[in-house]
């Protein structure tokens, strides 16, 4: 259950209660906060996450990135910093440890996963140099490279997603599942966390009810049996499976009050729709049958509404997108 706190709030702490498997907390940034990385550093970020995903925010008309994406982007470089390397192989022996580089060109350190696609909301940006569509998560690699000096190889893509929904799905999918994540920073704007973890909260469950994300801790509990140590078993692994931590990133001066307003109003109702809609999913299947035939932006039988113009949207939020 998600309790509401004060923006003053440094840190707030809140296990699932549906789900045992799942523990799920969030960084509350501070109101006060305008430079880089807009983030708390009164709690101490972890350093050993497998992955840093930020959530895309849309691109300007000529494919520039807004300031609220440049922040989260800079919220996620500061997280990076702060992460141990992954060992090689040649450090690993032939015993590799759950943080050993799984391929030799892989990341070096937990990599930064960026989500998007693009919008329903506004028309795709096009490269003029190459005349192919500009990816919002090509973009932002493009920043992380040359203005953090992030290697590419640290850097993951997704580029499936036009929306929050897209971006759990398609990051479980693509990313999480096939690379056995376990302890994932999620970092997105104050404005979009409550939406993003209720949405990112449900569909990575689905997948922990199902065994997909217990990799990482049935390795590490093997382990522990190997040493001996007998207060360590399968039940407990299971029960710390799934760690998502969300990252929120300062909204302040970026938006007028009445376009904050607005937002936040938009927000609260997609979360209760979300909410509504997600009362029969019970599972992975299910989950992806409502998703490929009912959501605007993924069903073949809406591909006709998608689009910017199909819909009226208010100029407030349109600033925000």
């Amino acid at each position: 259950m998600l309790i509401c706190k004060p923006a003053t709030q440094k840190l707030y702490f809140s296990p699932s209660k549906k789900h045992e498997s799942l523990t799920s907390r969030i960084l509350v940034s501070s109101s006060s906060l305008t430079q880089p990385p807009y983030l708390h550093q009164t709690n101490p970020i972890p350093t050993d996450y497998d992955a840093i995903l930020v959530l895309g925010g849309g691109l300007t008309s000529s494919g520039g990135l807004p300031p609220w994406v440049t922040r989260r982007l800079d919220a996620a470089a500061h997280i990076y910093s702060l992460q141990t390397p992954f060992l090689s192989f040649s450090s690993c022996s032939n015993n590799p440890t759950p943080r050993a580089k799984l391929h030799p060109n892989g990341p070096s350190k937990p990599p930064i996963t960026l989500l998007g696609a693009g919008t329903p909301h506004k028309p795709p940006v096009i490269r003029q140099e190459t005349n192919h569509i500009l990816h919002e998560s090509t973009a932002y690699a493009d920043y992380l490279i040359k203005d953090h000096s992030i290697y590419p190889t640290d850097l993951l893509k997704e580029s499936a997603s036009y929306d929050t929904v897209g971006n759990a799905y398609f990051s479980l999918t693509m990313h999480a599942i096939p690379a056995g994540w376990s302890k994932l920073a999620i970092v997105t704007s104050e404005f979009h966390m409550l939406r993003t973890r209720a949405t990112f909260d449900f569909v990575y469950n689905l997948a922990v009810d199902q065994g997909l994300l217990l990799r990482r801790n049935e390795e590490e509990t093997r382990n522990n049996n190997t040493n001996g140590d007998k207060n360590n078993n399968k039940s407990d692994g299971h029960k710390k499976a799934l760690q998502l931590e969300y990252h929120a990133v300062s909204d302040q001066g970026l938006f007028d009050q009445e376009i904050l307003q607005a937002r936040s109003i938009k927000e609260a109702a997609a979360v209760n729709t979300w909410n509504n809609n997600m009362k029969s999913i019970k599972t992975m299947e299910q989950f992806h049958a409502w998703i490929f035939a009912t959501h605007l932006c993924y069903s073949a039988s809406r591909q006709d509404e998608f689009g910017p113009g199909r819909e009226v949207i208010d100029p407030k939020l349109a600033a925000t997108y």
